[in-house]
Parts: structure tokens; C-alpha cells; sequence
């Protein structure tokens, strides 16, 4: 026992190199050892660079103590790496009429009025493998008026795809 800022403080004799006497940490300091030594000190090192400084100064933290305190702090958890989304995998298309893609893009904030007609969609097809587009207005975001636009405009000319997505 030795006399620390008038609190006795047990140490344990280490056999090392400095033949060094370590303060034995008890579990109500734990906190405030990690605390300063991760926070304040050394700011914010990992979980092995901060159990290295423990040994050097305490004796009786154990290292799951240690890795609890690294990953519940909030500014460490900023630091991480973000998971990112699994690579997208291209679409391949062998040839014309393999992929149609069918887009219907509101128009409802700029209408155009034709004929007394107020149209408030565009239907947009693409093929996918030559990239060429077909558009056209629709008054309505209804399926009835959608397969017309479908059979007349694009059906009528190409004939149909092997998908359409």
C-alpha cells in the first residue's frame, strides 16, 4: 500500500525490465482510468494501443473491459468505416428487343394542355441493348391508358421483347 494523493493504493510488483510497482486498478476507477487514457490522452487509439498503455500504467484491467469502453464511444463509432452496398452488377443485353425498360415520369407540377387535353405523365421506353427511346404523353397514370401507349407505339412497331421490366 503507498499513499496517493491521500488514498492508499495497492500496487503489484511487476517483473519486467523496470522491475516496475503498477497501481491495481479496481473497478470503480475503471471508467476514469480508460477515460484519460483513451480519451483525454491518447485521443481515441484503438483497442491494442490502448491496452499497451494500460500495461504500462495499471494492472488489472481486463482486455474485455477495454474493447466494451473502445466501441461504445461515440466518437470512435464516427470514425469506423461505413459498410458499403454490395457491388451493382451490370444488366447485359445481347441483342434488340432483350430488355425493354418502361419509366413514367410525373409531370403533374407543369402540365402541357393539347387539344382541351390536360397531359400530366410521360411514359418513357427504352431499349436497353441500343438505347432507343420511345415517349409519349398520357393524361392519366392509369394501366388501361399505359398497354395502349404499349400496343400502338411500341408493340405495334418493334414487336415484343424478351423482357419488360
Amino acid at each position: 500500500m503507498v499513499l496517493v494523493d491521500g488514498k492508499e493504493v495497492l500496487h503489484k510488483q511487476i517483473d519486467n525490465k523496470r522491475n516496475a510497482n503498477l497501481p491495481v486498478a479496481v473497478v470503480e476507477d475503471f471508467f476514469d482510468i480508460l477515460y484519460a487514457l483513451h480519451s483525454v490522452q491518447r485521443s481515441h487509439c484503438g483497442i491494442n494501443k490502448l491496452e499497451e498503455q494500460i500495461k504500462l500504467r495499471h494492472f488489472g484491467i481486463p482486455r474485455a473491459i477495454v474493447c466494451a469502453f473502445v466501441e461504445m464511444c461515440p466518437i470512435c463509432n464516427l470514425k469506423q468505416k461505413q459498410v458499403s452496398q454490395p457491388r451493382i452488377k451490370a444488366i447485359r443485353s445481347e441483342d434488340f428487343l432483350s430488355r425493354f425498360q418502361i419509366d413514367l415520369v410525373d409531370m403533374r407540377h407543369n402540365p402541357c394542355i393539347k387539344n382541351g387535353k390536360k397531359y400530366c405523365w410521360i411514359a418513357h421506353v427504352i431499349d436497353h441493348f441500343t438505347k432507343f427511346h420511345i415517349i409519349w404523353a398520357c393524361e392519366h397514370k392509369t394501366a388501361e391508358e399505359i398497354v395502349e401507349g404499349l400496343e400502338s407505339r411500341v408493340f405495334g412497331y418493334f414487336g415484343l421483347p424478351y423482357i419488360l421490366q
